[in-house]
């Protein structure tokens, strides 16, 4: 655990609306990354997908280095 996350806490999960706004990408395509695998996703409670920011940005940024196929 990084000093940073003991003093703010866990990365909170958004939606992938949240995710694709922070990022100013389209919906859709975080929402067709989320269904093919590209990142995790979590379900609480309903049957919303739920990501964190920073493992969206890692498949991100791990794609453009050809790491993810």
């Amino acid at each position: 655990m990084t000093e940073i996350s003991r003093v703010h806490g866990p990365e909170p999960l958004l939606t992938l609306k949240d995710v694709a706004t922070r990022l100013g990408l389209p919906t859709f395509k975080v929402t067709r990354a989320a269904k093919l695998g590209i990142f995790p996703t979590y379900h609480l409670f309903n049957k919303r997908k739920l990501a964190r920011l920073s493992e969206v940005v890692s498949a991100i940024d791990s794609s453009r280095t050809g790491e993810h196929r």
